[in-house]
């Protein structure tokens, strides 16, 4: 409301601290009433002051009364008054004449007051109360004006232009403000730039705050929000900007005060300042750092932004309408006082008021601030961590607390908080600056598979999770599946993550009718992983599954669920898991113990056996249990290292340190009296068989076992087992060695190619690459994880784990995971302090963390370097290895430019430094021939073989002659490969600058693809030849190949392979015949007619080829009965016929000799009840034991046979989980 007074600034004070009314000085205010204002002053040396209201400019004495007047400056308004460096003043507004001079809106005063009439501006257009409101020295000279104007002269302008030295436009400064931009306020730069605040009615997204190059285009714009009023630059280099409901920050709420980087963003070290209802016009920065605010309010900051209220200050009033402003200008005075001067102001203090210009005295105010320098971990966390004061006063304290954005984790405190823990550090007494650290970690992402993708959905919330924070998972099933359970940290039918630090990938598994997903989990979480293949099985199938330990851990026992499973430990701490009879909602889990002591296993020999210990590494105080299992021929001599040892089995109990276990084996030595039993596993790998007895007594019986490997399961029986019960038989009436083979098959794979099944986790992180993919049956194959941009490889998991992946003798599918984890990104800015009469730049800028930047300086015209300032000093400026933020400036001296030239140009390089020179200064310049060149003289300012400029007063002008040296220069030649053609180059040698071309020819068979070197692509043709050269023709062989058509005659016969198909021309191929069940190989037809026996090999190869493979069906086998008589001197038992035709039938009849009675049949024969057996219908070979015992003796007694020991101890291994292991060992 019009004439209404508002009192504002007036606060307690901290005894002895203020900025005090100085009521020594008094303007005499021409006009009788205060609605006028003061719009700048002009000081002159002996204290006397200028200053403008609308209509004149009036000079005042020290203490503030009316020197004189001059009434005839003006005929319109003043809006504005600034002066220059020398003492000169330029004053601007809506005038048009000033002293009898026309001027376009501005003009140039000298200290007496008179017109500069070297000075003359065009006219200004625009609105006449607002087109001219800032104006602004620049160097050289020149003059910023800012405002509302739309035109210089006649060209347009968007607010702003810049005139020269004698006023006219400098036409080399952009019109680069939008149209329908205002300047609201203006502040040139040491670089010749300008920052600029802008309104824009027609386009409010761009009004804001500009920054300018010397050329007037812009450099950086800001957006915000409300208008900026009022620009100050401190002598860092940051930017100070005020105004009304400033949106800088677009997240953050509207405030008054600002600090911006040089390069325009913001800087959160400082306290952005709300006003409330009032807004800033003037700002001015203390000595000690401290920020005083003027407009429609008086307020003091502290340097970190934070409102100081312990130092007294005037009460302000002012005349509120739509024209006044409150305070519009702070000036400093030389001894220190402020003068302030505005719109309609009274400032009153202890009952005194002094309007429109008064002046302030400062008091006690602190002498001194120190810096607490804030930085995150990752550096845009920037906002997370806040300090009530930035900017401390010598001996105060401040408090820094942290924030973390979104699910981010504060993990602790760096710098001169290290010590402290919690979220809040408190530093107190504060006598010099300070960093404050705070480190944060990411929330961690929870990764969700589907298996298969098309089964269902899985979802984790919430996802991403704070580090050390809980996660529940969800799956549901899709139309036609079932959800079976999950896998990963989970295991079953629920998903409940707790303490999560990081990323995860829970897979939920889905069925379709008739198949069963099998569900994995390791536990503890994380101590390795699980891989069954297939997944999911048929019902009542098998599969197998895969543990493989993480770092530090070995794997212990195993836990399934609708599934039987049999697991074989190794020598790593993983092992291979069979699962049989999988069914419905089938689970697997491997559980890992702790490996802090390795249990290290030696076979002596080596093919003598082999020990197998589980855990292979166990916890401190665990134990371990091995067993030690012969190899065929071999028996157990002895096993040491163990704490127990019970025949083929021991154990370590109370493990403490690592330990190793060995075991003796000796091979099997027969005799008349023992007979050794070769028992065999077929294939090897499958499993392992042991008979106890080993020797067997003469006679005697002894008893078989097998033990699967994992991915094995046992099938049969072969050799000379007397009886089959499951997987154990009996090898009876032994009388010479005997022979048993374990038949077993392998299960969970498949003939084989076997898929590897690579992903990259997360997909955005890279890619990973199997090769080969698939891989053929037992072969090996190799894995690669490449990162993308932005991320780093962070290890293998599945069925590879660590950093490399390397599979070997894959028998089945397989499943590779290669994770990789984002980069945090940390860069360190370095700010460049403003110089005068120069520019620094650095680059890179902001420097990525631990990198190099190199940093130049640019004299302006007429200048040279002094020196380097900040983190630099000395000329030159790199900075190197580079972890923080840097600060750098240049000082420039007065100097001359050195005109240094190379004649010829080609010749060499002429260097001279320093250039420019300071004036008065010496130079030393320095010539460097090219080669084919040399330095013959320096010409010019310089004479001779050396160059030394001494007492430069002047620009100065060097040239270094070079002389050219006749020379040629060879070009090598080369072929690749050598058959592949020729490669000729003319002229070769070349003559030095000159040119030639060279050619390829391809030899027949090849095709020309490129040249390289120095040359590339189709041709080559060398120009300006100054040095050797070097030129590959690469040459390409022509590929030619022939497709063997394989044909097995009948079809259902059997199978030919040929390898390899097609065959390269000139090559070879052979070609393998193999017979289905029930037939046999009858000859090849075809190309390989000729060849005898299932193989043919076809040579030089030239042309397509067809091979066919005969067949016929095989005779019906007959099966040989083999029959003893135990003892041999007992009796006779014949078998007929034998052998026998398959499906036939036999009859064996034992018949005793004398002395001996008939005892029973063993066998095959072992359940028939008298003399003759009936055998039918025969499909394999059979064994027949006829049993005699000697006639009774008168008495009537009759011996009756005993248990031996061996086996009561190979029962009680059998109850130990490992019958069938003990064994005997013959000794000599």
């Amino acid at each position: 409301m019009a004439g209404a007074a508002l009192a504002l600034g007036a606060a307690s004070a901290a005894q002895g601290q203020s900025l005090s009314l100085d009521t020594g000085f008094d303007y005499t205010y021409p006009y009788p009433h205060t609605i006028y204002p003061s719009y700048g002053v002009g000081l002159l040396p002996d204290g006397r002051l200028w200053t403008t209201d609308f209509a004149s400019l009036s000079l005042l004495k020290p203490n503030g009364s009316l020197d004189r007047r001059l009434s005839e400056v003006g005929s319109h308004n003043f809006f504005v008054l600034v002066q220059q460096p020398d003492g000169r003043m330029l004053v601007g507004g809506g005038l048009s004449e000033v002293g009898g001079h026309s001027t376009g809106g501005v003009a140039r005063l000298a200290p007496n007051g008179s017109v500069d009439t070297s000075f003359t501006a065009p006219s200004i257009h625009g609105d006449a109360n607002f087109r001219l409101r800032h104006l602004a020295w620049a160097p050289g000279d020149r003059v910023l004006v800012g405002g509302a104007l739309t035109a210089v002269g006649t060209a347009p302008a968007h607010g702003l232009a810049r005139l020269n030295a004698d006023g006219s436009r400098d036409t080399g400064f952009a019109n680069a403000l939008p149209y329908g931009s205002e300047v609201t306020a203006l502040h040139a730069l040491p670089d010749g730039g300008a920052l600029a605040g802008v309104s824009n009615l027609p386009d409010p997204a761009q009004t804001g705050l500009y920054r300018l190059r010397p050329d007037g285009t812009v450099q950086w714009f800001r957006k915000t929000g409300g208008q900026v009023r009022a620009l100050a630059v401190l002598p860092s280099g940051d930017i100070l900007v005020g105004g009304r409901s400033l949106q800088i920050y677009p997240s953050a709420a509207p405030f008054d005060v600002y600090r911006l980087k040089p390069d325009g963003k913001v800087d959160f070290s400082f306290q952005p300042t709300d006003l409330g209802s009032e807004q800033v016009w003037a700002m001015h920065v203390l000595p000690n750092g401290q920020i005083l605010l003027g407009g429609t309010t008086l307020a003091l900051l502290n340097p970190d932004g934070a409102r100081n209220t312990s130092v007294s200050l005037p009460a302000l009033e002012w005349v509120r309408n739509i024209h006044t402003r409150g305070i519009y200008h702070f000036t400093p005075q030389p001894d220190g006082k402020l003068l302030v001067g505005g719109d309609s102001i009274r400032l009153t203090e202890g009952g005194q008021s002094r309007a429109i210009l008064a002046r302030l005295t400062p008091a006690g105010l602190p002498s001194s601030f120190h810096a607490i320098t804030l930085a995150t971990t990752p550096a845009d966390l920037a906002p997370g961590l806040k300090c009530t004061h930035t900017m401390v006063e010598h001996g105060g304290e401040t408090t820094c607390t942290v924030s973390p954005p979104g699910n981010w984790v504060f993990t602790g405190f760096g710098g001169d908080c290290a010590s402290v823990a919690g979220a809040s550090c408190t530093l107190t007494n504060v006598t010099s600056p300070k960093s404050v650290t705070a480190t944060f970690a990411p929330p961690v992402e929870v990764f969700t598979v589907a298996s298969p993708a098309g089964g269902g959905n899985v979802t984790c919330t919430p996802n991403p999770v704070a580090r050390g924070g809980n996660v529940s998972c969800t799956a549901s099933a899709n139309a036609g599946y079932t959800f079976s359970g999950f896998s990963g940290p989970c295991f079953g039918g629920q998903c409940h993550l707790t303490n999560v630090t990081a990323p995860v990938t829970v897979t939920a598994h889905f069925a379709t009718p008739g198949s069963h997903p099998i569900a994995t989990g390791v536990q503890p979480a994380g101590a390795g992983t699980v891989q069954c293949t297939p997944n999911p099985v048929a019902t009542g199938g098998a599969s197998v599954c895969v543990a493989t330990p993480a770092a530090g851990f070995a794997f212990g026992s195993a836990l399934s669920s609708n599934a039987s499973s049999a697991c074989s430990p190794d020598a790593s701490g993983g092992a291979v898991c069979t699962l049989t009879g999988v069914g419905l909602n089938a689970s697997f889990r491997a559980d890992f113990v702790q490996a802090d002591h390795a249990i290290t296993v030696q076979a002596n020999p080596t093919g003598g056996g082999e020990v197998v210990c589980t855990p292979a590494a166990v916890p401190t105080g665990g134990t371990s249990f091995c067993g030690a299992l012969p190899a065929p021929g071999f028996g157990l001599a002895s096993l040491n290292g163990c704490d127990t040892v019970a025949g083929l089995l021991c154990s370590l109990t109370n493990v403490t340190t690592d330990r190793t276990v060995t075991a003796q084996f000796a091979p099997l030595v027969g005799s008349a009296s023992e007979h050794v039993i070769t028992a065999t596993a077929s294939p090897a790998a499958g499993g392992y068989v042991v008979c106890t007895p080993n020797p067997v007594p003469d006679g005697g019986t002894a008893v078989c076992r097998v033990q699967a490997k994992g991915g094995y399961v046992f099938d049969s029986f072969g050799g000379d087992c007397t009886s089959v019960a499951g997987e154990s038989c009996d090898v009876a009436g032994v009388t010479g060695p005997k022979t048993v083979t374990a038949n077993f098959t392998r299960v969970g794979g498949g003939a084989g190619p076997h898929a590897i099944v690579a992903t990259a986790n997360p997909a955005a992180g890279g890619a990973v690459t199997c090769a080969p993919n698939p891989v053929p049956n037992g072969d090996s194959a190799t894995c690669t994880a490449t990162a993308n941009t932005g991320f780093a490889f962070d290890g293998f998991s599945g069925d590879c784990a660590g950093a490399t992946c390397n599979l070997t003798n894959v028998l089945a599918a397989q499943a590779v995971v290669a994770t990789f984890k984002p980069l945090t990104s940390a860069t360190h800015a370095i700010t460049v302090t403003p110089s005068a009469n120069g520019s620094v730049t650095c680059t890179p800028n902001p420097v990525p963390h631990g990198s190099d930047a190199v940093c130049t300086a640019t004299p302006a015209a007429g200048y040279a370097l002094g020196a380097f300032g900040g983190d630099c000093s000395g000329t030159s400026c790199v900075l190197s290895n580079v972890t923080a933020p840097k600060t750098v400036s240049a000082t420039f001296v007065t100097g001359h430019a050195i005109t240094a030239t190379a004649s010829p140009a080609a010749g060499g390089t002429v260097i001279c430094t320093p250039n420019p020179v300071p004036n008065g200064g010496n130079a030393s310049c320095t010539a460097t021939a090219n080669a084919g060149y040399t330095f013959s003289a320096f010409s010019g300012d310089c004479m001779g073989a050396t160059c030394t400029l001494t007492n430069v007063t002047s620009a100065k002008s060097v040239t270094a002659n070079f002389t050219a040296t006749a020379t040629t220069h060879a070009i090598t030649a080369t072929a690749n490969p050598a058959a592949g053609g020729t490669v000729s180059c003319t002229p070769n040698p070349v003559p030095d600058g000159g040119n030639a071309t060279c050619t390829a020819t391809a030899n027949a068979g090849y095709t020309f693809s490129a040249f390289s070197g120095d040359c590339m692509g189709a041709t080559c043709a060398l120009t300006n030849v100054t040095s050797a050269k070097s030129v590959t023709a690469n040459f390409t062989a022509t590929a030619t190949t022939h497709a063997i058509t394989a044909t097995a005659n009948p079809a259902a016969g059997g199978t030919v392979v040929c390898t390899p198909n097609p065959v390269p021309d000139g090559g070879n191929a052979t070609c393998t015949a193999t017979p289905a069940t029930g037939y046999a190989f009858d000859g090849f037809g075809g190309d390989c007619a000729s060849a005898t026996g299932a193989s043919c090999t076809l040579s030089n190869v030239t042309a397509p080829k067809n091979v066919v493979a005969n067949f016929k069906p095989a005779a019906a086998p007959a099966h040989a009965i083999t029959a003893t008589a135990n003892p041999a001197a007992g009796g006779t038992v014949v078998c007929t016929p034998n052998p026998v035709p398959d499906g036939g039938n036999a009859t064996c009849t034992a018949t005793a000799h004398a002395g001996f009675v008939f005892n029973g049949f063993g066998g095959a024969c072992a359940a028939a009840t008298g003399p003759v057996c009936t055998l039918g219908p025969v499909s394999a070979p059979l064994t027949v034991s006829a049993q005699f015992i000697a006639a009774p003796t008168p008495s009537g007694a009759v011996p009756v046979p005993t248990l031996r020991l061996w086996a009561l101890l190979l029962l009680a291994l059998a109850a130990a989980g490992l019958g069938g292991r003990a064994m005997r060992q013959r000794r000599a």
